[in-house]
C-alpha cells in the first residue's frame, strides 16, 4: 500500500523501505524491531526517528 500511494503522488521507490517525494523529503518503512533503529519512545506513536535538514548554517540562526 505505501509503495502505490507514493508513485500515485509522483514519489519514487528508492528500495529498502525507502520512499522518496519529488521534493526530497522521504519516508522509511521499517520493522519495528529493526536493528538500525533507536529504542522506542514508550509512547502510543511508533515514529522512532526523525532527522532535520536546512541548505545552509544561516538557515538555524
Amino acid at each position: 500500500m505505501p509503495d502505490r500511494l507514493w508513485r500515485h503522488s509522483g514519489g519514487h521507490d528508492r528500495a529498502g523501505g525507502r520512499f522518496e517525494a519529488l521534493v526530497g523529503t522521504s519516508v522509511v518503512i521499517a520493522r519495528a524491531d529493526g536493528p538500525t533503529l533507536p529504542a522506542a519512545m514508550g509512547t502510543a506513536s511508533q515514529l522512532r526517528n526523525i532527522v532535520y535538514g536546512v541548505a545552509e548554517d544561516a538557515t538555524l540562526i
